[in-house]
């Protein structure tokens, strides 16, 4: 019998509300106000749990931002959850987003040879023609947006992304 000869069962849906005496406000939950992060205080968190990741695991990550560092290997998130616990998911995947978009980090995957390390600075994986090609393509966007960045008058914005 398959999925759509079979009869539709109606559910019905029961709501156990409590009775408040009249004149007694409701209680409603209330959340504190949240401000935004501007991007200057969102890249300073990501920076710091870089460093923290670079203290724990130094032979994975580059202590310098500014300079190449090696390829992680595929998966290394979910190896970083295990081990480093306190460091919030979210904090951690935009911390390693920062890392694996910088320019340093796309010209070290797209020199040849180049290989993929773990936390511990073990070999695990080469980077694939694949992955290299990516990472030059995203380099050549990267070098295409600064180009028209550089050549807008100041004051104006750019559209795209």
């Amino acid at each position: 019998m398959n999925a759509q000869s079979k009869p539709r069962r109606q559910g019905t849906l029961t709501l156990n509300l409590k009775a408040t005496a009249p004149g007694v406000p409701t209680p409603q939950k209330t959340r504190e106000p949240t401000t935004k992060k501007t991007r200057t205080q969102l890249y300073a968190e990501n920076v710091a749990v870089l460093r923290i990741l670079q203290t724990r695991f130094p032979l994975a990550f580059e202590a310098d931002l500014k300079k190449k560092g090696k390829p992680l290997a595929i998966g290394i998130f979910e190896a970083l959850r295990s081990v480093s616990p306190d460091i919030g998911k979210k904090r951690m995947r935009r911390a390693l987003r920062l890392l694996t978009s910088s320019r340093p980090y796309l010209q070290s995957l797209a020199e040849p040879e180049s290989v993929r390390v773990d936390l511990t600075g073990t070999v695990t994986t080469a980077v694939t023609d694949y992955e290299r090609t990516l990472a030059i393509e995203r380099l050549n966007a990267i070098a295409r947006r600064r180009c028209t960045t550089a050549t807008q008058p100041p004051g104006q914005a750019t559209s795209g992304s």
